[in-house]
């Protein structure tokens, strides 16, 4: 099974990687810069490609199920990388100087169908999507702590779980850092989405992030805007 890229000028295939015997792609992204693109196949591996010479840079083990999702981070986090395989285990990854590490590692209930980092410029923050029937959103934000006599300077992982959708998630997206810190997030079922400033918004349910914490305001039904 060849992975192929595609120029849309030329619309034509461009490139092609070779991933027959990885156990299928369920999943390929390109980083911030465009030199690297990764991919989470079904042996339950992220490997990590050149860009410019189509072949393994780095094969990043971890999950112990089918790896399924990927979100390259951005601008200052642009050598940070979430992936999650369908047993629900997540990992967030650092690379530094060539070799990549785990950073954080969590478990969500049921398989996850989406993850998203936000813009940097409000963090290292994560929201993870479940695929299970009482589709919860998940939110990690990473916390920095200055060293004190106690403890060295580190990162504090905050976990939020909200339920979001009924039947499960299949869509996050954050908006743009020109705007408020706001997400977006689409069940399994039709509905109408919602935005809101400052708010974290999905079809059925409307919350604010305030002193840290995202509280619940109000639900909304079809049709409703704001």
């Amino acid at each position: 099974m060849a992975l192929r890229v595609f120029d849309l000028v030329m619309v034509q295939a461009s490139a092609s990687y070779d991933c027959e015997s990885y156990g299928g792609v369920h999943d390929v992204q390109y980083d911030y810069l465009g030199r690297r693109l990764a991919t989470a196949t079904g042996d339950a591996l992220v490997r990590i490609w050149s860009v410019e010479k189509h072949e393994v840079i780095g094969e990043l083990r971890g999950h112990r199920a089918p790896a399924i999702c990927l979100f390259w981070g951005q601008s200052r986090y642009a050598s940070t990388l979430a992936s999650a395989s369908d047993d629900g285990h997540v990992i967030i990854w650092r690379e530094k100087a060539g070799t990549w590490q785990i950073i954080h590692q969590l478990n969500v209930t049921g398989c996850v169908s989406e993850l998203a980092l936000c813009p940097p410029e409000y963090g290292l923050m994560l929201a993870i999507g479940g695929f299970e029937e009482v589709g919860v959103l998940t939110i990690v934000t990473a916390k920095e702590i200055m060293a004190s006599p106690v403890q060295p300077a580190g990162e504090q992982w905050l976990v939020k779980a909200l339920p979001a959708h009924e039947g499960g998630i299949v869509g996050l997206s954050w908006a743009p850092s020109s705007s408020a810190a706001t997400l977006a997030t689409g069940p399994a079922v039709s509905r109408a989405a919602t935005h809101a400033p400052r708010r974290l918004a999905t079809p059925a349910l409307m919350v604010r992030f305030a002193f840290g914490t995202w509280i619940q305001r109000h639900r909304v039904g079809r049709g409703s805007t704001h």
